[in-house]
């Protein structure tokens, strides 16, 4: 069965404060998990004062960049299982297939996404005090 995705895209580079017409909501199917690919699912989505400053560096039409906590749900990479929870730079959208051994960094290079430790109770932690800022 079919997965959709709603991702909210880069429209418009910032002029002064971001406004809603700087950005585009679309929908679309998720391709098959391929071989060494991961499924994750959005739980948490982060929207960071960086991101302002780092805007202009996301080319108009890609996904707005972001950090995410998101659990897998099909998983065909030996490193992951369904319902693992990962933060990584997924972006503003709600689901992500990929190799996560590729996933692209915001700063530039590859960043793989990381678990989240059994230990924290709320995994939204895992983007502010537990995560990326703390």
């Amino acid at each position: 069965m079919p997965v959709k995705n709603q991702k909210w895209i880069y429209n418009s580079t910032f002029s002064g404060a971001p406004k809603p017409s700087d950005f585009k909501f679309v929908e679309d199917q998720l391709p098959e998990v391929g071989e060494n690919e991961v499924h994750f699912k959005a739980v948490a989505i982060s929207v960071d004062p960086y991101m302002r400053a780092l805007g202009s560096f996301v080319p108009t039409g890609d996904v707005m960049f972001g950090a995410q906590v998101a659990k897998v749900v099909k998983s065909r990479n030996s490193k992951w299982k369904v319902g693992d929870v990962a933060v990584g730079y997924f972006g503003w959208q709600t689901n992500w297939v990929g190799v996560p051994d590729d996933l692209q960094s915001p700063f530039g290079g590859v960043e793989e996404p990381y678990q989240v430790p059994h230990v924290v109770s709320n995994v939204t932690h895992a983007l502010g005090a537990a995560g990326l800022t703390g």
